[in-house]
């Protein structure tokens, strides 16, 4: 069902028609409106992890890229202009690590405490943002603008998942 719905707003978009200099074109309008979409990733730094009171060796962070799409207005006010929004994030990654634990099965005195279990931490989050933005154009001459914007960003986490994978045990070395 996404699929179809992607196709059908890339036929939508790609069948509109448009001019090149209509499109860059600039004009002064008292309401304007535009969507966004997007790719992004997070890139989470992990110094340390516990488990259980136990500290994970070997941790390493897998990224994974995830999308976002968005809604605006902007509402012109001379060279100042209000814009309010709402945009959707997906992320993911994965975290791996390894917990060492006492091999008390083992005979051989030199191979206890070597083995490791090691497990897998799959993250997933959808979130909501509602940005309002206040700008002000400090460039608006033919197709060049570049404007300043400052405001608050309401953010609300939707579903965040964790998903551990069954651990398998990894002899030391």
């Amino acid at each position: 069902m996404k699929r179809i719905a992607l196709l059908l707003c890339i036929v939508w978009l790609a069948s509109a028609p448009a001019s090149a200099q209509k499109f860059i074109s600039m004009e002064d309008k008292a309401f304007n409106w535009g969507a966004k979409l997007g790719f992004n990733s997070t890139f989470p730094v992990i110094n340390s992890l516990k488990v259980n009171e136990v500290e994970a060796e070997d941790v390493t962070v897998k990224y994974k890229v995830g999308y976002m799409a968005a809604l605006f207005c902007r509402v012109n006010i001379e060279r100042f202009f209000l814009q309010p929004g709402v945009s959707w994030h997906l992320t993911e990654g994965e975290i791996h690590y390894a917990i060492p634990y006492e091999n008390t099965l083992s005979t051989d005195l030199a191979d206890a405490g070597n083995i490791q279990q090691e497990n897998r931490l799959a993250l997933k989050t959808r979130s909501v943002e509602v940005p309002v933005l206040i700008g002000y154009n400090l460039v608006k001459k033919g197709p060049y603008a570049l404007s300043l914007m400052a405001g608050p960003n309401l953010n609300t986490t939707i579903r965040y998942v964790t998903i551990p994978a069954l651990p398998t045990c990894i002899p030391g070395i």
